[in-house]
């Protein structure tokens, strides 16, 4: 009996490591080819209430080190929803900046 449920047992967990070594595999979605991945933020919607497209706004986001920062946005238009779009740095051709430098 015991080694009954013993086979069981690592049947049981050789099934259990199978399936989540399946899941853990699969790919993540493809991006949109906008590049864009999903609605934006509320909080980006509701900056935007009131505005019609092209009027600016100022949004106080989360910064890496829990300060918050203010972004300068420009409220557009995306699949029917207006929302605050931050403006990017000059210079960096719609890429993120660089991240600070270690120990800063």
């Amino acid at each position: 009996m015991t080694r009954i449920f013993s086979v069981a047992s690592a049947t049981i967990g050789v099934l259990c490591m199978g399936l989540a070594s399946i899941a853990s595999a699969q790919q993540p979605p493809e991006p949109r080819p906008d590049g864009r991945r999903g609605p934006p933020p509320q909080a980006f919607i509701e900056a935007c209430s009131g505005k019609s497209e092209g009027g600016t706004v100022s949004l106080t986001l989360p910064g890496r080190d829990g300060a918050t920062r203010e972004v300068s946005a420009k409220c557009q238009l995306h699949e029917g929803v207006l929302s605050a779009r931050p403006e990017r740095p000059a210079g960096t051709d719609g890429q993120r900046p660089p991240p600070p430098p270690a120990g800063t």
